[in-house]
């Protein structure tokens, strides 16, 4: 896992990480993550869209395929935020 983390540091970035980094990177990024799910909602949502994105996902010679649910609402002054993403 962590290097295809670095992988895509590197492209994005044109540096390389170490292993070591490249990990605290992904634990950081994993509670990011978490608080971001357990974070407190606002009561009411006028307008709530969802949708689904379908991708083949690879592992060694074998492809799956993967589906993630995104759920985004709007708000009383039409703010928009990113409510759920569910694989």
């Amino acid at each position: 896992m962590w290097q295809r983390l670095g992988g895509v540091v590197e492209t994005l970035t044109g540096k390389s990480l170490s292993a070591s980094a490249i990990s605290r990177l992904n634990g950081n990024l994993t509670e990011q993550f978490e608080q971001w799910q357990g974070r407190p909602l606002p009561a009411h949502y006028p307008i709530f869209y969802l949708d689904a994105v379908r991708y083949q996902v690879r592992h060694t010679e074998a492809t799956d395929p993967l589906v993630i649910l995104a759920v985004l609402a709007v708000d009383l002054d039409g703010k928009k935020e990113l409510i759920a993403l569910k694989a």
